[in-house]
């Protein structure tokens, strides 16, 4: 498909994508397809007043997978860009994910994992803004995913932090002039900062040209 777009409109809780099985097993299942992988697919919801869910919502049991490059900025105020629940995958090719402002893009619940721009052999611009937060059962067993910032347009801007006293691991990559607007706490980062990724934190820039 060439570009796609996702529109949830409601007053009670609108979801561009909501995806939940049932059981022990990961059984409900969506997965979007786009031309090369690197065409839009945009997510977008209205709705009155403030609302606290996710715009893309994999609760338990479930895996989204979009082959392409997700934007969801347009949605209604106080919404997470994405949740994960448990024993739950996303996998995204890359895209922009929440706006300037936002406390939270990136919501995983009790061992949900999330994976952006992993695919072998190329590289798609990422943009993460509002925290990372892993929340919840720990996630020890499996971690909680990996995102890949690599090219010079892309960016966290936001912290990676945990809301719970469990252990939570997570992984992230920055090189190419990928820029992490942040800092981690609680977390169990695997942190690599290669080939001039640059990482702001406390009022302090450092430039890294070779991997922690």
């Amino acid at each position: 498909a060439g570009n796609i777009k996702l529109v949830a409109d409601s007053n009670a809780n609108p979801y561009a994508i909501f995806a939940q099985g049932s059981g022990d097993v990961a059984c409900a299942k969506v997965d979007i397809n786009t031309v090369d992988g690197n065409k839009k697919v945009e997510m977008v919801t209205k709705g009155e007043g403030t609302k606290t869910n996710a715009v893309l919502y994999a609760a338990c049991n479930s895996t989204v997978n979009i082959n392409g490059i997700v934007d969801i900025t347009d949605k209604v105020t106080g919404q997470k860009a994405i949740q994960v629940g448990a024993n739950s995958t996303v996998n995204i090719n890359g895209g922009v994910i929440g706006i300037a402002g936002d406390e939270t893009a990136i919501h995983l619940v009790d061992g949900g994992k999330i994976n952006i721009n992993q695919v072998a052999g190329k590289a798609f611009a990422v943009v993460t803004n509002g925290n990372i937060v892993l929340d919840g059962a720990s996630n020890e067993a499996n971690g909680g995913g990996k995102i890949t910032y690599n090219t010079a347009t892309s960016a966290h801007n936001g912290n990676i932090v945990k809301n719970s006293d469990t252990v939570q691991n997570f992984a992230v990559e920055f090189s190419n002039g990928a820029t992490w607007n942040g800092y981690v706490d609680g977390v169990g980062l695997d942190l690599a900062l290669n080939n001039g990724a640059i990482w702001k934190v406390q009022d302090r820039e450092e430039i890294s040209t070779n991997s922690l």
